[in-house]
């Protein structure tokens, strides 16, 4: 009795266990500022059509607000777990770069790996962040929405 009320917690857990996978630095997708234009052309969908590349800032919402690339999602990191899905979408349908503020910024990656874990398949990470996009004088944006 007792090794099949074992057996059952365990099959019943593995559905919980599958909805999370465990992610490290080689799970990255590193992309230069000057690659990112030619990205939702390269992340190809079903039947071969180009995903919706949204750009997403992790960072806290002051730091967004001070400036970031025109058009990014502010998407703290501390809510990404609960708005993540509603926000972005089909984990297949959408390509995602996330930064963070420069190269020594852990957030950028931290937040990929997030995503990766909930699930979605085309992340990547803005190499050298904001300051690396800002660099190559990409569009930027101040201001609560995106610009």
């Amino acid at each position: 009795m007792t090794l099949r009320i074992l057996a059952s917690c365990f099959v019943l857990s593995l559905p919980l266990m599958a909805c999370e996978r465990s992610t490290s630095d080689k799970d990255l997708t590193l992309i230069r500022a000057d690659e990112v234009l030619a990205l939702g052309s390269r992340d190809k969908g079903l039947l071969g059509k180009s995903k919706r590349v949204v750009i997403v800032d992790p960072r806290p919402t002051a730091l967004y607000e001070a400036g970031h690339i025109k058009g990014a999602r502010s998407m703290p990191m501390p809510t990404m777990n609960d708005v993540a899905l509603p926000e972005l979408g089909d984990v297949k349908s959408v390509a995602i770069l996330i930064y963070g503020t420069n190269a020594s910024d852990v957030l950028g990656p931290a937040a990929s790996k997030r995503l990766i874990e909930l699930g979605y398949d085309s992340v990547y990470t803005l190499r050298g962040g904001l300051d690396a996009w800002t660099k190559a004088s990409m569009p930027t944006a101040t201001g609560k929405d995106p610009g």
